[in-house]
């Protein structure tokens, strides 16, 4: 059996994020955020997927890379769900 932090911490290494080439943006540090065992990215999924529009989007008080890492442990648990209901 498995749980939902299990298949978290196997998948949030799935697709990465590049940082932005602008020194003004928010850079990400995080070695898992940076990370893509698939080779894909999710800022080559659509153009609005940029950190400096997330880290404008985003409450002052959040923390970007905290941010995104719940923003794909949230996708991992809908997806989750979506296949134990099919």
């Amino acid at each position: 059996m498995f749980t939902p932090s299990t298949v978290q911490d196997c998948m949030k290494t799935l697709l990465g994020w590049r940082n932005s080439s602008d020194s003004d943006v928010f850079q990400i540090t995080d070695a898992d955020l940076l990370s893509t065992d698939s080779g894909l990215y999710y800022n080559d999924v659509h153009p609005l997927l940029r950190i400096g529009v997330i880290e404008n989007i985003i409450l002052e008080t959040d923390n970007v890379e905290t941010y995104l890492q719940n923003k794909i442990n949230q996708g991992i648990n809908k997806m989750l769900r979506k296949m134990t209901n099919f």
